[in-house]
């Protein structure tokens, strides 16, 4: 068993904002390796946490950074449960913590403000140990879905609070901005 624990995974999250505070590819390269250390700790979270964020008692919001802007959130997937297509604008880490997730990346031509053209990027299943990382503005235009009939559970690192976040509707081709 890791004792690498979520306070070690806070402080190697503090050091790599600070030393990439302009590079995305590199900070999430890095973060992306402490949260693999991170999730080979199967404690690290604590039963009744994980519990009430599954029956939606708990918003699942571990650990926001008020120096950095950064936060943790952990997220419970249930069967069949799927996200719209959306974006974040910031930089992110989602790693796998149970089951598995199905990752659809969209790479995106805009026509105009409000419409889009979608173009072929991947769709693959992330399963326990996986780690996803996504760069704003390039790499981030995504849809996370639960195809399987069991719960599955992730933990997400995004770069600042989301804001002026887009769901892109692959029908219409329309932007619809939060």
């Amino acid at each position: 068993m890791s004792h690498y624990g979520l306070n070690r995974f806070i402080d190697d999250m503090d050091y790599w904002v600070e030393k990439y505070p302009h590079d995305q590819q590199q900070l999430v390269q890095a973060g992306a390796n402490s949260l693999r250390k991170l999730l080979s700790n199967p404690d690290f979270l604590n039963a009744e946490f994980v519990t009430a964020v599954t029956h939606g008692d708990h918003e699942g919001r571990l650990y926001t950074s008020d120096e950095h802007g950064y936060y943790i959130q952990f997220f419970a997937w249930p069967a069949g449960c799927k996200s719209p297509v959306h974006n974040h604008n910031t930089w992110g880490l989602m790693g796998i913590m149970h089951n598995c997730l199905k990752v659809t990346e969209y790479e995106l031509a805009y026509k105009d403000q409000d419409h889009f053209e979608v173009k072929d990027r991947q769709c693959f299943d992330a399963h326990a140990g996986a780690i996803v990382s996504l760069t704003s503005p390039d790499n981030e235009i995504h849809c996370v879905q639960n195809s399987s009939d069991e719960m599955s559970y992730s933990l997400h690192i995004y770069g600042h609070e989301m804001t002026n976040t887009s769901r892109f509707d692959l029908l219409t081709g329309e932007v619809c901005t939060d």
